[in-house]
Parts: structure tokens; C-alpha cells; sequence
């Protein structure tokens, strides 16, 4: 998952400057909208409602925005809020996410080189704002899978 992609019936939205999302009907991708800051390698996740992109890699650096889109129609995405993983060390890219309706959850990752976090965050996306920390995993890791569910997300 090179760019971060969030699939939902059908919709393919794939984390860039440019977010497309794929006509299942003829297989060709048409424009949805912008991002917020251009960036590549972040979490996406999202309920029946929204689309949420974490985080990123904007070479140089990294970015702690979380902006989100409503699926049901085509537009920029909107500012979600702010990881909070920047007060812990930083933002990541590389981050897992498991979500369901009413909250999703993104966890390690890494900052540069090998700097893997074991930290996770949540949200709940029906109500935006700065995410907030959850836990840890037992070991520090990157390039995660993802998972969810219509009553709880899996790691």
C-alpha cells in the first residue's frame, strides 16, 4: 500500500496530492479532490461517513495532519485534527490503522531510518479533532496491516 488506500464499497481513494477514486463500473479512476499537504506512506481508515488520511512522509519530513473526506461525495479533503504522536517523538509514516464506526485506531510506524514507535492513537470520526493516545503494541513496528469491523477494528 505504497500511498495509503481506503477502499469502501466500492470507493478506492488513494493518499496523494490527487485523490482518485476508482469507477468499479468501467475500472478507470476519476478525480475526487486534494488533500490538505501533499504526503505518501500514511494510515488511512474510515466508518460509513468519512475517509480519515493519517499522518505522511512529505519528503523531507513528516506530517502530523489527519484530514478526512466524506464519502459520498467528491471534494477536498478537510482538516480532521492532529496526531498527537508529534508530542511523543513525532509523526510517523508506515502506520497500521484498524477502525470501526466509531473509532479508529492508528498504531506504529516509524519516524526515519529504522526509529520504529510501538504507540497508538484513536479518533472518532464522527467528531473531528486531535487524536488522542491509546495504548502501546508489544513490539515497535512499521508497514502494519490493517483491519475492521462493523463493531470492532483488528490489529
Amino acid at each position: 500500500m505504497p500511498f495509503g488506500e481506503l477502499i469502501y464499497q466500492g470507493l478506492l481513494l488513494i493518499q496523494r496530492k490527487y485523490m482518485n477514486r476508482h469507477d468499479a463500473s468501467t475500472g478507470n479512476s476519476l478525480d475526487f479532490g486534494d488533500l490538505t499537504v501533499t504526503r505518501y506512506s500514511g494510515g488511512a481508515g474510515s466508518n460509513n461517513t468519512r475517509g480519515l488520511f493519517f499522518m505522511g512522509n512529505t519528503n523531507p519530513g513528516h506530517t502530523n495532519t489527519i484530514d478526512f473526506v466524506t464519502i459520498a461525495s467528491t471534494g477536498n479533503a478537510q482538516d480532521f485534527g492532529d496526531s498527537s504522536m508529534s508530542d511523543t517523538g513525532g509523526p510517523t509514516q508506515g502506520a497500521g490503522v484498524a477502525a470501526s464506526p466509531n473509532r479508529i485506531v492508528f498504531f506504529g510506524g516509524y519516524r526515519s531510518g529504522t526509529d520504529r514507535t510501538t504507540e497508538m492513537q484513536f479518533v472518532n470520526p464522527n467528531t473531528k479533532g486531535d487524536s488522542t493516545r491509546f495504548g502501546d503494541l508489544e513490539t515497535a513496528q512499521n508497514s502494519d496491516g490493517n483491519g475492521l469491523s462493523s463493531s470492532h477494528g483488528g490489529l
